[in-house]
């Protein structure tokens, strides 16, 4: 999505006209209410003061009272001094905005400075000082919300950027170690079995397709991965004479199903870098199952000497993938390793993705 730029000076420009409604709108019916209740409207000058009396309180309670006292930590005890401060300033206004109408013969009965009129005043105060009071919650809850949004999104986004950089450093884990195997195998079997070499060579060449396609999201037709574990079962049948011992066993609930890419891959390739599949009493498996809510792959395998050496460590591409399975589905799978004697199993279990997010990928 791209990035537009918003010049700050048109959003507050934006901002100033919708106060500037709110307020026209305000002034102009309590002006015709106050008229037709007391059957008399005043001379333009004296709502002009006023009103710019009362509004100018609205925005410096908001600004100099509000702000400074509840919205740093620690100032709160500040909020009576300001308050009286400012009550004291806008009764002072008051009475000069009403000296100067009454020199200027505006008013239609003489101002006196009694009670009535100190409790008047301090009436227009306190509702404009509510009003500004709300105003300031509002805007701050609002300020607060947007910011945690921002920040959410913002979560977000890193999670996706993980979970690619994720996939793609697992997809360059398999691709070398294959490429690299496959190619000492061509290389020796171009002379002795040009045909094995060439079979070798196109299994390789699809294999490498495959990892340079761009999925969608994270996610791949469970099919297309699936031909890629043929592939690589079938290519390192090639390099040891058809002599390793290794079932894949698939039930799909429908044909097709979306998955997350490279995690059949990685379990795969952990298989052959690891186990032992030399004994053929006791074949690795590999099984993928899946219904209308879940897949399912499970990897049983002898443990190599190689895993024996490392028999209490988690190996880089598993860690990995179980690093991408948490970004990806946070607590909303399953995953166990399990090395039961002489044998090492692998259990993943993650919801189906969403069909109608994977766009060109499906075969």
């Amino acid at each position: 999505m791209p990035n537009y730029y918003i010049n700050p000076s048109f959003k507050r420009f934006n901002a100033l006209k919708i106060h500037a409604l709110c307020w026209s709108v305000y002034v102009f019916y309590e002006v015709i209410v106050a008229g037709i209740i007391t059957g008399h409207f005043s001379n333009p000058v004296y709502y002009l003061l006023y009103y710019t009396l009362n509004i100018s309180l609205f925005y410096a309670h908001e600004r100099l009272v509000l702000q400074p006292s509840l919205g740093k930590p620690g100032s709160t005890w500040k909020l009576p001094f300001f308050l009286v401060f400012e009550l004291v300033i806008y009764l002072a206004l008051s009475i000069m905005i009403a000296l100067v109408l009454e020199t200027l013969k505006i008013r239609r009965l003489p101002t006196v400075f009694n009670g009535a009129f100190f409790i008047a005043s301090l009436y227009r105060a306190f509702l404009f000082m509510i009003f500004s009071t709300g105003y300031y919650f509002l805007t701050t809850y609002i300020l607060r919300k947007n910011a945690e949004l921002k920040g959410f999104l913002e979560n977000e986004q890193l999670r996706a950027e993980l979970v690619t950089l994720q996939r793609d450093f697992l997809r360059s884990q398999i691709n070398p170690h294959l490429l690299f195997n496959t190619l000492s195998f061509i290389k020796n079997s171009s002379i002795r079995n040009p045909a094995e070499a060439e079979e070798a060579i196109l299994i390789l060449s699809e294999i490498m397709s495959f990892a340079m396609e761009r999925d969608v999201e994270g996610c791949v037709s469970l099919s297309k991965e699936l031909k890629q574990v043929e592939n690589i079962i079938q290519l390192n049948q090639l390099r040891y004479a058809h002599r390793l011992n290794i079932a894949l066993h698939v039930n799909l609930h429908q044909d097709f199903v979306l998955t997350v890419s490279i995690v059949l891959l990685t379990l795969t390739e952990n298989i052959f870098k690891h186990g032992n599949l030399l004994d053929p009493a006791f074949p690795a498996v590999i099984e993928v199952t899946s219904t209308s809510e879940k897949i399912r792959y499970f990897t049983r395998n002898l443990i190599g000497n190689q895993m024996k050496e490392h028999s209490n460590k988690e190996g880089t591409g598993l860690s990995n993938l179980k690093q991408r399975l948490d970004i990806q589905f946070r607590e909303n799978y399953f995953f166990k390793i399990d090395k039961n004697g002489s044998f090492f199993e692998i259990v993943i279990e993650f919801p189906i993705q969403n069909q109608l997010e994977y766009v060109n990928l499906k075969d």
